[in-house]
């Protein structure tokens, strides 16, 4: 495809970044450098060959090299710690390394040959400019990337040329890209998403144009790259979405399309902003799988959502073409349209299997048994439902599934409900247990700047009861500047701080016979909530109280001071006055025999 290009428009501006641009005629002759280069060293079809640079011209001559010697480009992000290049260095030792020429050499325990790319583009050979001829099959390996895995060892994800070819095509005709449109390259190099930033542009004489890390570290520095390099068309992680759409953009912005995707989407873009905001649905296993683009005529974007669709979070598209979406349950039978359960994809986009674990491949993917004989399905581990016009709804992960007071819940869930506060543009959420082994929840957000007492803790408790269960709602909420992301654009919870949990406390002993009623109970709520005072407006539940703190409360009352109050008599009106007035209705004057009454 960059042949092509290169000998009908070879002028056309290919790539740029900070230090530079190729033209298509420049790129193909720089990557047929570098391609007769590793030939010599022996690299044939699905030799591994590891590239471990950053966003640049050089990559992308690198990754294009790569693709026409017939091997198999293993994706590496110099960003990574080194102790985790090295190790899958070791485990899957390479013919060679790519690399620029101020990086230094990964660490292995075996021998790799490390090449220097910017020397060798610098004093290229005689008559190594030209094109190579080496067939490549479709189910040949493209490139692999390393995924993480829930034990702590990366998963090897083998993509073949069949899923690159897809990928292209769809996003070709999805994002209606022409040869005058400038794409952004912001992705990880070291992640699948660079596939679609950059070779269906590439296929259609378009440019693409390399962010800085810096930059995409930065949102309001983002934004002025974009709207300054005049991109028209990019593809953003989630929260790098998110972050981007809260701010002011000019409106003669050459923007017109962004596209979304990585982590789930909770919430619309705001349908005011000068560009179209979809979301997509892939991963590396399943590339190019769902878009809210297809077809276009249809498509559900921030500027096409209605005000009855926006109630919702968005959707993630209908599927690409020939790509079959099933929602199926854990014996693999078909849900009806509306049912929530696991999804599986087929289509031409699946990878091959995860490199050097067969067991971990068949265990992910499987036969189809509603495919043709020999087709395969991938288990996404994503809970989804199918609606009547084919639209897929993400509805967070299996694997993020905690039980909270005998409840199972989805954490995704709770992290909807905080982005629906209007004083709020991002939010993670993570469990944990206590010393007694309870599951807790806690909650991370990033305020809208200038937001006042909306936005404390206590108030954002008060909006989510709103829209929540009690057992929903974080003990714990925390303000940052901004959620911590992985080279891969996703919010990395592992970087969060550690929740600052309260740690369950018995209340305090009561003494019927010094304390008056109302001292007995202020020190009670106090005690249980852990706080220094309580006003007649306080709200047990916005307090940072719970059903299960709420049952405390109850027991104590009764067992103490003989109040047989019900919880579900406090819980309708669960504030300190309301509890205040509950207890003396039941305490008859300190002189009487018999203190306490039952009120039914």
């Amino acid at each position: 495809m960059v042949e092509t290009q290169a000998a009908q428009r070879p002028d056309a501006l290919a790539v740029s970044d900070s230090s530079g641009e190729y033209t298509y005629a420049e790129l193909n002759s720089h990557a047929n450098r570098l391609a007769h280069a590793l030939r010599r060293m022996g690299v044939r079809r699905e030799t591994a060959v590891a590239v471990h640079m950053h966003r640049s011209r050089e990559l992308l001559a690198a990754l294009l090299a790569a693709f026409k010697t017939g091997a198999t480009a293993h994706l590496m992000d110099p960003r990574w710690p080194s102790q985790r290049t090295e190790a899958l260095l070791d485990a899957m030792p390479p013919r060679c390394v790519l690399q620029h020429s101020a990086a230094p050499t990964p660490g292995t325990t075996v021998t790799v040959d490390a090449v220097d790319v910017d020397r060798l583009l610098d004093r290229p050979g005689p008559g190594t400019a030209a094109n190579l001829d080496v067939p490549v099959h479709p189910d040949n390996l493209a490139y692999v990337v390393h995924t993480s895995g829930s034990t702590g060892r990366p998963k090897a994800v083998g993509v073949t040329h069949r899923s690159v070819s897809h990928c292209v095509a769809t996003h070709v005709e999805g994002h209606r890209i022409v040869p005058g449109d400038r794409g952004s390259w912001l992705a990880s190099p070291g992640s699948s998403a660079g596939v679609g930033e950059l070779w269906p542009y590439l296929a259609s004489g378009a440019s693409v144009h390399a962010g800085e890390a810096a930059i995409v570290a930065s949102p309001a520095e983002l934004r002025d790259w974009l709207v300054s390099a005049a991109i028209t068309k990019a593809f953003l992680s989630t929260p790098v979405a998110q972050e981007l759409a809260v701010l002011a953009w000019p409106e003669d912005t050459a923007l017109r399309l962004v596209t979304v995707g990585g982590d789930r989407a909770l919430r619309w873009a705001p349908a005011s902003l000068p560009f179209e905001v979809a979301v997509s649905y892939g991963s590396a296993e399943a590339n190019a799988v769902s878009s809210c683009l297809v077809p276009w005529t249809r498509r559900r974007t921030s500027h096409t959502a209605t005000d009855a669709e926006r109630q919702a979070p968005p959707p993630v598209g209908r599927p690409w073409p020939e790509v079959r979406l099933l929602v199926l349950d854990e014996r693999l039978r078909r849900r009806p349209d509306g049912a929530v359960d696991e999804l599986f994809v087929a289509g031409p986009g699946l990878t091959r299997g995860y490199l050097g674990r067969p067991s971990l491949t068949a265990q992910r993917l499987l036969p189809n048994p509603y495919g043709a004989a020999g087709e395969r399905m991938y288990r996404t581990g994503d809970m989804a439902t199918l609606g009547d016009d084919g639209m897929l709804f993400h509805s967070g992960r299996t694997d993020r599934m905690v039980k909270v007071r005998g409840y199972r819940i989805e954490l995704g869930d709770v992290e909807a409900a905080l982005l629906r506060h209007p004083g709020l543009t991002a939010a993670a959420v993570v469990s944990g247990e206590d010393d007694r082994g309870e599951t807790r929840l806690a909650a991370y957000v990033v305020c809208a700047p200038d937001r006042g007492e909306d936005t404390t803790p206590r108030a954002i408790r008060s909006f989510l009861l709103t829209h929540l269960p009690d057992y929903l709602v974080p003990e714990v909420i925390t303000a940052v500047d901004r959620l911590p992301r992985n080279a891969n654009g996703k919010v990395d919870r592992d970087a969060l701080p550690a929740p600052a949990w309260r740690e369950p406390v018995a209340p305090r002993s009561l003494d019927t016979v010094d304390e008056t009623v109302a001292e007995q109970v202020w020190r009670l709520w106090t005690s249980l909530l852990e706080v220094q005072d309580a006003a007649p407006e306080d709200h047990f539940l916005e307090c940072g109280g719970t059903s299960v703190t709420a049952g405390r409360l109850i027991a104590t009352l009764r067992e103490e001071l003989g109040v047989p109050l019900r919880l579900a008599e406090f819980m309708r009106r669960p504030t300190y006055a309301a509890l205040l007035e509950q207890v003396r209705v039941r305490v008859r004057p300190a002189g009487d025999r018999t203190r306490i009454r039952s009120v039914e």
